[in-house]
């Protein structure tokens, strides 16, 4: 940092902290998940579930956070009442394309396992 402040230039990584913060949600996340599913005994990639958690999380949060004021002012059930079916219409498209990446790389496996000589 000390060369920031000689060059006179105001950088501030203020917008980084809480990205990151929430990516360490979704990767603690990930890994409960895959530990509850591996505890039951059934057969897991983990990558494809951090992957999964992943980009719902990160499509899902922002388009929540742009809805906000429709339901954060709102007395105890109503506000309940109207952030389920906003969190349900939200969910179809950011379920959809958290599908399509993962459809992507298992599609692309193939690919890095042979430029990476991956067995």
């Amino acid at each position: 940092m000390e060369f920031w402040r000689r060059t006179g230039v105001n950088v501030k990584f203020s917008f980084v902290r809480p990205f990151f913060r929430q990516q360490m949600v979704y990767l603690a996340l990930s890994a409960v998940l895959v530990a509850i599913i591996w505890a039951m005994g059934e057969q897991i990639n983990p990558v494809l579930v951090v992957v999964f958690t992943l980009c719902i999380g990160n499509l899902l949060s922002p388009a929540i956070s742009r809805v906000e004021f429709l339901y954060s002012g709102r007395p105890f059930p109503f506000n309940w009442l109207i952030f389920l079916p906003i969190l349900l219409v939200l969910t179809v498209p950011v379920y959809l394309i958290s599908i399509t990446a993962i459809w992507l790389l298992i599609r692309l496996k193939p690919l890095f396992s042979t430029v990476c000589n991956l067995n």
